[in-house]
């Protein structure tokens, strides 16, 4: 009978995974505003499949996935801050055998090469948020006219 070994999500930020930023220019009536998203990348580690005695084939492996936290920061021209925290899971997944804890440093180099597929990610996160940062400068606006 093969034990099944379920370890429960653990994330972890890595501070060997590079630093992700994406600079945008939102436009809006008066004038445009820059934003910047600064991009930490934690991944989180499932342990899947069973250790089996000598000459059995083994099933053990870690199921990974890279999760994006970002912080978006403008300032509007009165000089008010306009920040929010936005978070994406398994931007990027992956799977490598054996056990978790011990391909850590694996794991985190293979997202750390994949730096280029998170960048795109933070950039269509930065799209998506435009709305809500046009929703908060008009907000602002209406709030110093009225």
């Amino acid at each position: 009978m093969s034990i099944v070994l379920a370890l429960g999500l653990m994330a972890a930020i890595d501070p060997a995974l590079p630093a992700i930023e994406h600079r945008t220019r939102v436009k809006h009536a008066e004038g445009a505003v820059d934003a910047l998203y600064k991009t930490r990348v934690s991944i989180s580690h499932r342990q899947i499949g069973s250790a089996t005695k000598p000459g059995t084939p083994a099933t053990l492996r870690c199921v990974w996935r890279a999760n994006i936290h970002v912080e978006r920061s403008a300032v509007h021209g009165s000089g008010a801050s306009l920040s929010r925290q936005i978070a994406r899971d398994g931007v990027v997944e992956g799977h490598q055998p054996g056990w978790c804890n011990g391909g850590r440093n694996a794991i985190a180099a293979q997202v750390a090469r994949r730096t280029g597929e998170i960048h795109d990610q933070v950039v269509a996160l930065a799209r998506e948020d435009e709305s809500v940062l046009q929703a908060e400068l008009e907000r602002l606006n209406g709030n110093r006219q009225g």
